[in-house]
């Protein structure tokens, strides 16, 4: 499983903050120059894992890439929840090495290694260009013979002025700068979505309690992600059960789950949108929330959009849902 369970605490904390969130939201992408009017869908490959002995189907995905200079197909992760986008430093010096080219690495001023003019082929009819594209030391494999090559993780700057559309039912996705009427008429916009900064803060409704989650991608398995002690105040006799580990970058990090949530909690809301009951889950790192106050609740990953189509469009603040 990703750095899910590494997600950013400071984030979390100050995720109120305007400022600091401001920081943290970069722009790596060029302008996208469209070859069609059409939508351009990608495919979407979904990753299965292991929580204690049960397998989860979907816990996170990949995307097919190509790399200027390297002629192979290449997978990112798409992580939402990552505020950049970043090559994996072993897997391109090996994929370089393969190719017979030379990988030239520089140091930024930060000491963060980065190359550069990249441009990343979604697909024949989207190409993103970025004139600096970051490299994480020492990350990723040097074994290609496995499939698939995974090169490094797009984040939450693949938006930038771009609508992004995730199509859980079609299990693929598509950058474009404009929503077709006929979507358009399908969808179901939410009230005061966070888009603009990073992370992606989505309104929800639990029970009668207005709630707000963090929305990662590449976080699908969790309806709810939250501290345990705000876990256990929503269980019935506060009681919550280790249902196993995830592994995240080498480290084991212990899963709760409710028992059983109390009556009154209620289903859960986005928008109008009823989303049925759900189950929450809890991890002790993110006891550290209760700093935030009532801003921040949690996380929430890709399961309550199954069978969905979402829409983000970051530049005007809309998220969008088609049923």
């Amino acid at each position: 499983m990703k750095k899910l369970l590494i997600l950013f605490v400071v984030v979390m904390t100050f995720s109120s903050c305007g400022l600091y969130r401001r920081k943290l939201t970069r722009q790596t992408f060029n302008t996208t120059d469209y070859k069609t009017e059409k939508i351009a869908y990608s495919p979407i490959i979904w990753e299965s894992d292991s929580v204690g002995k049960t397998l989860i189907k979907k816990t996170s995905f990949l995307v097919p890439v190509y790399i200027n200079g390297i002629n192979k197909k290449l997978y990112m992760q798409f992580d939402l929840g990552a505020e950049i986008s970043i090559l994996y430093e072993n897997t391109l010096k090996k994929l370089y090495k393969e190719q017979n080219l030379e990988l030239d690495t520089l140091n930024s001023k930060k000491g963060n290694l980065y190359i550069k003019n990249v441009e990343l082929t979604i697909n024949k009819n989207v190409k993103i260009t970025a004139d600096k594209f970051y490299v994480w030391r020492n990350m990723g494999s040097t074994n290609l013979d496995t499939s698939p090559t995974i090169v490094g993780t797009l984040g939450y700057d693949i938006i930038g002025d771009n609508i992004l559309i995730l199509d859980f039912k079609g299990n693929r996705y598509a950058l474009t700068n404009k929503i077709p009427e006929s979507m358009k008429d399908k969808t179901q916009f939410i009230d005061n979505p966070d888009l603009n900064k990073f992370p992606i803060i989505l309104p929800f409704k639990l029970g009668k309690k207005k709630i707000r989650l963090m929305y990662d991608s590449g976080a699908s398995m969790f309806p709810i992600l939250t501290g345990t002690r705000r876990l256990k105040k929503l269980s019935e006799n506060g009681v919550i059960d280790n249902i196993g580990y995830v592994d995240s970058w080498g480290k084991k990090i212990r899963i709760y789950k409710q028992q059983e949530l109390k009556p009154a909690i209620g289903n859960l809301y986005i928008g109008n949108i009823d989303l049925g009951k759900i189950d929450i889950y809890g991890v002790n790192m993110y006891n550290k929330l209760s700093y935030a106050g009532d801003y921040l609740f949690g996380i929430t990953g890709n399961v309550l959009f199954e069978n969905k189509i979402i829409i983000i469009d970051r530049k005007d603040n809309r998220f969008g849902i088609i049923e």
